[in-house]
Order: structure tokens, then sequence, then C-alpha cells
């Protein structure tokens, strides 16, 4: 019955109403982080188990090519003063949509929309230091 009521929801499009059943379908009691990940138990053993797990999988593939690639075209951006301007993040911000369900980090599109010109501001900081930061260390490789 309420597998059909989920059903039913979905093809009115109504999707208030899908995840209201399906907040009725889940367990109420569930948590909302694991205690224990196949042998490992702890947070910061679990934490550290998949640092050295995504460590190993994104370090598993050779790309030395690639790397000096990027860093060509960011020290030719660099040249050209290439940067993340603050009308940039705003219209980012802007065109996001309202009421979609937060990623994993649990941040809601909104708080974005509704940060205000200081959040947009420092999101601005943060992608412009985030390229400096890449541009700086292919200057010492």
């Amino acid at each position: 019955m309420r597998a059909d009521a989920c059903a039913v929801n979905l093809s009115n499009q109504d999707s208030t109403k899908i995840w209201q059943s399906v907040k009725k379908i889940s367990n109420s009691k569930a948590t909302k982080y694991a205690s224990t990940i196949g042998s490992v138990s702890g947070e910061q053993n679990i934490t550290e188990m998949w640092r050295n797990h995504f460590q190993l999988l994104y370090n598993s593939v050779e790309c030395n090519e690639d790397n000096k690639l990027v860093g060509k075209r960011l020290l030719s951006a660099n040249d050209d003063k290439v940067t993340v301007c603050l009308a940039d993040v705003l219209g980012a911000i802007n065109r996001q949509k309202k009421g979609k369900s937060p990623g994993p980090d649990g941040l809601q599109s909104e708080a974005y929309m509704y940060g205000g010109l200081r959040l947009a501001t420092h999101l601005c900081i943060l992608f412009n230091m985030f390229f400096l930061f890449i541009v700086l260390c292919q200057t010492v490789l």
C-alpha cells in the first residue's frame, strides 16, 4: 500500500508528497552516520579508512601528462589574469533550483541562495584561491 502511494505521488509529479511517502516508509530509528563499516569502527578510524581508500583509488592511474597539460593551461590562463568574479558566482547561485534534495553534505541550494552577498563574496575568494594554489603548485613542480 505504501509503495502504491509512492507510485501515485510519482505519477502525479508531486515531489513533496513523494518524499513524505518515502519518509514514512523509511526506518525512523535509522541513524545518519554508520558506527561500523566492514571491520572498522569509530569515527576517526572510518574517516581514515575512506581517506586511504580514495587516495589509492584516485592515484591508481598514472596521469603525469594530464597534470602537465592542466598546469600549462592554468599558467596560460593566469597570464591572461582569468579569475572568478563575483558576478560569475552570483549568476551560478541564481541559476540553482529551489526545493531540491540536499546532497550527502546536507547542504541545500537555498543555503547559497539566501546566504547573501557576503557568502557569495567568500565563495568568490575561495574559488580564486583554488586557482591560485593550483598555479603555484604547477610552477613549483
